[in-house]
């Protein structure tokens, strides 16, 4: 997938995530909640932003210190430590309201949005470090958050 690919789907499917998340109603969001291991909003923002600032942060880190990471388990590895942790500090730094998750949603995604068109090119070449970006971005809503779609009656 290339950059532009993954940017198209960061601005397309992610972008419109809430509206999609607030068009359904309350039973249609009760089942969606049912395949989820997060049982609320506020915890399915926390765990996307984490998963945007624990990549963007590992890959900047990793690339400051001119460290390539060698195979995808590797990267897959590295990547949910950091996601992890990510996730640990927002839930036990920003005890906010929902609203509030909202607004940090559309902040995470534009910086990374902003990583992904600024990641440099060798290191989008890099197998394990595209594998991070695609996890964080086309992966994680395919298999992760994908919402159901309405449908025309």
């Amino acid at each position: 997938m290339s950059r532009d690919e993954v940017l198209a789907q960061l601005n397309d499917d992610w972008s419109e995530f809430l509206n999609d998340f607030d068009s359904l109603d309350i039973l249609q969001r009760d089942d969606y909640f049912k395949t989820k291991k997060q049982k609320t909003l506020k915890d399915l923002l926390i765990c996307i932003c984490g998963y945007w600032s624990g990549t963007s942060g590992i890959t900047i880190g990793l690339l400051q210190n001119g460290l390539f990471l060698s195979d995808l388990q590797s990267a897959e590895k590295v990547q949910a430590d950091s996601v992890e942790n990510a996730v640990d500090v927002y839930q036990k730094n920003f005890p906010y309201e929902e609203k509030d998750f909202r607004m940090l949603f559309f902040e995470e995604l534009n910086t990374f949005t902003q990583f992904v068109k600024t990641l440099p090119e060798d290191a989008w070449d890099n197998e394990a470090f595209h594998f991070m970006v695609l996890n964080a971005t086309l992966i994680l809503y395919e298999e992760c958050f994908r919402l159901p779609r309405k449908t025309v009656q």
